[in-house]
């Protein structure tokens, strides 16, 4: 008897220690997460992350609790990346030669200058260089102060990135940085940030990619589709993009192109109009 009650805790343990698990594991996750969010330059894109974990557990077949913990180390380590380059103090004078380190490898700087916005100035450095999970890579850096230099906001998700514009609505200032992700796809790797100098965090991410999801159907002409990365123009906040169709192949869109009108609403960019390009 006490043998079959001693086997018959185990069993049950060892279904509560399973079932646990994965409640155990979804909060570490979400820790990581917070965390994570807290300190990143760009945290609309960490929601959409969470999003993308979200739906990663709940795949068929999906095992949960190791796909939270990959989760939550992703965000454990961009984390600590996020902090550290939180509390870099940077030299203006080292921007033209020295990267500042936002977790490139074998990192050289080809161009960098500067931003005047009605008296604030904003520094910025461009990057190439690699990382272990993407290989080549590059990276944009903004920065504010003047001999010492803090970083408000970087990234390094694309393989190529245009200097930094200004864009003004209104009296309100945004800073746009068009970047290219690797892949033929050409996949936009773009930043776009609200600038108000003197605030604690004088850079804030304007979401720039829901308009696909939220926007775009509403918009598209029948039997045609978006299926690239398309190419902003900060002056006019408007973009150029080409339109497939479903029979088409990767490489040769055959619906013509047209241009996308955009608005800032809010946090977001938001797509208010898609003018098809008349066909010749």
């Amino acid at each position: 008897m006490k043998i079959a009650a001693v086997l018959a805790s185990s069993l049950i343990l060892g279904l509560l220690t399973t079932a646990a698990a994965p409640q155990d594991s979804r909060r570490r996750a979400e820790a990581a997460f917070a965390a994570a969010r807290a300190v990143s330059p760009t945290p609309v894109s960490v929601d959409h992350a969470r999003l993308a974990w979200l739906d990663d557990r709940a795949g068929d077949g999906a095992d949960v609790a190791a796909t939270d913990e990959e989760w939550a180390e992703r965000w454990t380590i961009s984390a600590a990346r996020d902090a550290r380059v939180r509390s870099l103090a940077v030299r203006g004078d080292s921007l033209p030669g020295v990267c500042v380190d936002i977790g490139l490898s074998d990192c050289f700087t080809p161009t960098g200058g500067y931003l005047n916005i009605r008296g604030a100035r904003l520094m910025w450095q461009l990057q190439d260089g690699f990382t272990p999970e993407d290989g080549k890579s590059a990276g944009y850096v903004l920065l504010t102060g003047t001999d010492r230099l803090r970083a408000e906001a970087w990234g390094h998700d694309g393989v190529w990135y245009e200097a930094p514009k200004i864009l003004w609505i209104e009296e309100q200032a945004y800073i746009g940085v068009a970047g290219v992700m690797a892949g033929t796809g050409v996949y936009n790797a773009d930043a776009l940030y609200r600038f108000t100098p003197g605030a604690d965090r004088p850079l804030t991410e304007i979401d720039n990619t829901s308009w696909q999801r939220q926007d775009l159907p509403a918009l598209l002409p029948t039997g045609l589709e978006i299926w690239k990365g398309v190419a902003f123009n900060y002056d006019a906040l408007t973009a150029r993009t080409g339109l497939w169709r479903a029979s088409d192949g990767n490489c040769c869109p055959s619906g013509g192109e047209a241009t996308l009108i955009f608005e800032i609403r809010g946090d977001r960019l938001v797509l208010t109009q898609l003018l098809k390009d008349e066909t010749p």
